[in-house]
C-alpha cells in the first residue's frame, strides 16, 4: 500500500515546522536528513532526543535516515584519502552515528543520497 511521505528538509530546517505541515498535509511519513541546518548524522544527543521529543507530539513517524554519506566521494587509492567531499573512514564513522539516530527513532532504514560524476570523476 502507498504511504505518503515527506523529507525534512523539503519544509526548512525549522523541524518542529516541519511536522506541523506535515500533520496539516496529513503526511504519514517523514523522512529525515537535515535538521536545524544540520546533517542528521552531525546532531548531538540531545539534539536527537528533541528531535525525538518532536516527533512524538505529532501525528507522522519518521520512516527513514536520508544522511549525508558518501555524497560526491570519488574513488581513492585509499581509505583514509581525504578528498575535498571528505573520506570514506569520515563517512563510515558518520554512517555509525546514523545507525545509533536510527535506533532512537526506531527506523530500520538508511537512504544513500544518489549523486552523478562531476569532473568525469567516477563514484561509487
Amino acid at each position: 500500500m502507498l504511504k505518503l511521505g515527506v523529507t525534512s528538509f523539503s519544509m526548512g530546517q525549522d523541524f518542529a515546522h516541519a511536522l506541523d505541515v506535515a500533520d496539516k498535509w496529513g503526511l504519514e511519513y517523514i523522512d529525515l536528513r537535515d535538521l536545524w541546518n544540520k546533517n542528521i548524522a552531525d546532531l548531538s544527543d540531545s539534539e536527537v532526543q528533541e528531535a525525538k521529543k518532536l516527533v512524538n507530539q505529532h501525528k507522522c513517524k519518521v520512516a527513514l535516515l536520508s544522511p549525508w554519506v558518501f555524497f560526491r566521494l570519488p574513488l581513492t587509492l585509499t581509505e583514509s584519502e581525504v578528498t575535498p567531499w571528505g573520506s570514506y573512514t569520515g563517512d563510515i564513522e558518520k554512517l555509525k552515528r546514523c545507525i545509533e539516530v536510527a535506533n532512537v527513532f526506531d527506523v530500520d532504514l538508511i537512504k544513500r543520497i544518489p549523486r552523478s560524476s562531476a569532473a568525469g570523476l567516477p563514484f561509487l
